[in-house]
């Protein structure tokens, strides 16, 4: 780091931690979002394999297991629409770390110039 001033080490120092606790919570948002988004596609594709649980007995009859409560096609709505709100929540966190990643640094940065320079305005001169 020679030639940068105390000013630049300092906005250095802030923007690398801002961006690996960023880093950080990217990762664990995501870790958790693509473990659901398995979840609910196994989900899925147990409903779209399995729409009616059937017994075949030895003498070749069929027996077919109806559960109570919501059909088959209910619950693999339900499963859609839970699949699309994770896979657009974690569109909407990527979206936003990356804004996030961007604005303050340069908000930052704006602002320690700003600084620096007001510093630079009413430096005592040497006459």
């Amino acid at each position: 780091m020679q030639g940068l001033n105390g000013w630049q080490r300092i906005y250095i120092v802030i923007v690398v931690s801002w961006l690996s606790y960023l880093a950080y919570i990217a990762y664990s948002q995501f870790t958790v979002a693509e473990s659901r988004i398995a979840e609910l596609q196994a989900a899925v594709e147990r409903y779209q394999n399995h729409q009616e649980d059937t017994t075949v007995l030895a003498n070749g009859s069929v027996i077919r297991h109806h559960l109570s409560g919501p059909s088959p096609e209910q619950w693999l709505a339900n499963y859609q629409a839970q699949l699309t709100q994770v896979t657009e929540a974690k569109r909407q966190n990527l979206i936003s770390i990356l804004v996030l990643a961007t604005l303050p640094p340069l908000l930052i940065y704006l602002i320690l110039s700003w600084i620096v320079a007001g510093f630079r305005q009413h430096k005592p001169r040497a006459s």
